[in-house]
């Protein structure tokens, strides 16, 4: 295969990272094995849990991950917080939400590609028009921004997700952080076990439906790999930092989600504890700026013609949907009343 090939194929594998499907490398499955790390939390830092406690109930819609949005005499529509994961603790859905989504007139989901990301046919499709944002600049490359020893941990690292070494400068910082964010256990499986949206919008696909996507892939990663090189920058050298740890910080946030704390879990992914150093963490809240709030205005403009009409159901990162700035409070504040289902 020539270098240009193989840059191609890696392209349109690594088209998930955090919010996408990431697939990297034809791996085996894996078993993550982290531990939560709440207790230990508690112990060493009170104080931080007890923060986190009292932001969320402070915080809109902190509680759920599905809820019913209605206004005049038009058929409710619902709103569900998905994560990216096949662990089948996210994955025992409930009979009255698969009934909704059976019975729904609209389907909606952040990528309308979500039930065939694994579609060698939509990978190729999409790969060339996603160059543009993970592809490096002569600013944004590994090799400009970190010195010798930092870049041979990077590579380090890329070889454990299945991405060769040789490959390394060919992406921005910013898109290797983000393929970085989840432990490498969960990155093999990505691909052969479905996560949470995958399953639902095969469900929605196999009754003959459409689905609609309030998003494009490359809205996406403009949203979360176009940053300035200092903060793609801060954002790797935090990731490859706290690699180490990445399996108890996903089990964390399984743990959050599972038991319906989607504040607690927005909280916590946005926690100073979380992201080592200062540079990290004013990197991390300018990401948040786009990756979640820019993101929510644009999920509840483009859903809310579905809302509209009526029995429509919207399936998004259940990141978006609480806090002031959370989807499920835009569509408040625009008069819609909304409540918590399960």
């Amino acid at each position: 295969m020539s270098h240009s090939e193989k840059t191609g194929s890696i392209t349109t594998r690594c088209l998930g990272a955090m919010l996408l499907l990431l697939g990297l490398g034809d791996t085996a499955g894996a078993v993550c094995r982290g531990k939560d790390l709440l207790p230990e939390l508690q112990r060493q830092k009170p104080a931080v849990v007890n923060r986190i406690d009292q932001e969320a109930a402070r915080m809109p819609f902190a509680n759920g991950k599905l809820f019913r949005v209605t206004k005049g005499g038009v058929s409710p529509s619902y709103f569900f917080g998905t994560i990216h994961s096949g662990d089948t603790r996210v994955t025992n859905f409930s009979p009255a939400l698969l009934k909704i989504v059976d019975d729904a007139s609209s389907v909606a989901f952040e990528l309308k590609e979500v039930g065939g990301m694994n579609d060698p046919e939509v990978q190729q499709q999409m790969g060339l028009s996603l160059l543009t944002h993970v592809m490096a600049s002569s600013d944004d490359k590994v090799s400009a921004l970190f010195p010798p020893a930092e870049q041979e941990k990077i590579r380090g690292l890329a070889g454990e997700y299945g991405i060769p070494v040789e490959a390394v400068d060919i992406y921005k910082a910013g898109f290797l952080a983000l393929a970085f964010s989840i432990p490498v256990c969960e990155a093999k499986n990505h691909g052969k076990i479905p996560g949470v949206d995958e399953l639902l919008a095969r469900r929605v696909m196999s009754d003959g439906k459409s689905i609609i996507g309030l998003e494009t892939i490359a809205e996406q990663l403009e949203a979360t790999a176009d940053h300035p090189p200092e903060t793609q920058k801060a954002l790797l050298a935090s990731v490859v930092q706290s690699n180490a740890m990445l399996e108890d910080l996903f089990e964390t946030t399984i743990r959050f989600y599972a038991a319906g704390e989607i504040g607690k879990l927005l909280l916590w992914s946005k926690s100073e504890e979380l992201t080592p150093g200062t540079d990290a963490v004013q990197a991390t809240e300018a990401v948040m700026a786009t990756l979640i709030d820019m993101r929510n205005r644009r999920m509840f403009d483009r859903s809310r013609p579905l809302v509209d009409k009526g029995n429509a159901f919207v399936a998004v990162g259940a990141a978006h949907l609480p806090g002031e700035t959370g989807v499920l409070r835009l569509y408040e504040k625009a008069g819609y009343t909304v409540e918590r289902v399960e």
